[in-house]
């Protein structure tokens, strides 16, 4: 088994990379910012088994999700090890969270976790069934295509607005919303209409403004509340909401004007430094319309001899 573990180590290092690579650059900075941004809450947490709680279902999730058991069974025989090996890389980040606070009780807990979760047999469910999302402007199977891409983190972001409000953490409350804001408006435009299915400009307007402005504060609702929970006002809440919008609008029209996803990552970080602005400032907000007005512009331009006959 010793020959086949660097091997296994190796295949799964280019599983990575390949995840990495077809999610894009944007996606790939995305999930990394919310990994350390989890890390960093973990280690500030005052409660000691939260870090052993978090890894636990992390640890049962992924062994949950395996598909590879009977694979690993034909090859080597006793995959449990290798398993374990897998799921001690995994606790690495965990760990050391722990041992930086002292705690090594947890890290001990975490150890026993990671040897006992592979031999823990895979729950089969018989009924599968998808979400309808009747209430969304757009259709709702392309919304729903691209909810489930992201629709993993959302959940972990509302999770951390949560104990945010539970340990008075307002800090939390606002980077978790941003996050919650960029991650969902990036999802709601991919993937997009074509230009040929608008008869147009101004229809080209009217459908997207409309399902920008009807979805996003209808699935930002529950951070928009924690967050009025956690500030005791709503001018915060307003501004995060409004530079939502705008970043959903940019990202949106951008996509119509640029294809190559170089330049598309280089825009869209223009736009999250933009929303930021746009929260601290109003003319942060009003600098965002006039570069949307610019793009809306690049695009009634480039398909005007689409929408002139």
């Amino acid at each position: 088994m010793s020959h086949f573990v660097p091997y296994y180590l190796s295949l799964r290092l280019k599983m990575l990379y390949r995840l990495f690579r077809q999610i894009g650059i944007l996606r790939s900075c995305i999930l990394m910012g919310i990994a350390y941004v989890v890390l960093y809450f973990l280690y500030k947490i005052d409660n000691q088994y939260v870090v052993v709680g978090v890894f636990s279902a992390l640890a049962l999730s992924v062994n949950q999700c395996r598909r590879d058991r009977q694979f690993l069974q034909l090859l080597i025989s006793r995959p449990s090890l290798l398993l374990m090996i897998e799921y001690l890389l995994l606790s690495v980040p965990f760990v050391v969270v722990s041992s930086l606070k002292g705690e090594w009780v947890q890290v001990g807990v975490m150890l026993l976790v990671v040897v006992l979760v592979p031999f823990f047999k895979k729950i089969q469910t018989e009924h599968h069934f998808t979400v309808p999302l009747p209430f969304m402007y757009r259709g709702g199977i392309d919304m729903l295509y691209s909810m489930r891409l992201v629709g993993w983190i959302l959940p972990i972001l509302i999770a951390g607005g949560v104990m945010g409000c539970c340990y008075d953490n307002v800090k939390i409350v606002r980077v978790c919303t941003a996050l919650y804001m960029i991650i969902l408006s990036i999802s709601m435009c991919n993937p997009q209409p074509l230009v040929r299915h608008f008869s147009s400009f101004r229809q080209f307007l009217v459908m997207n403004f409309k399902m920008v402005g009807y979805n996003l504060p209808l699935l930002v609702l529950p951070m928009v509340v924690l967050l009025v929970y956690s500030e005791n006002a709503v001018s915060m809440p307003l501004c995060l909401l409004l530079g939502g919008f705008l970043f959903a609008l940019a990202t949106l029209f951008v996509r119509y004007v640029i294809s190559n996803s170089l330049f598309m990552f280089i825009h869209i970080a223009l736009f999250v430094a933009l929303y930021v602005t746009t929260v601290m400032s109003v003319w942060g907000g009003i600098l965002f319309a006039i570069v949307i007005a610019i793009y809306l512009f690049g695009i009634k331009i480039k398909y005007n001899y689409i929408w002139k006959y």
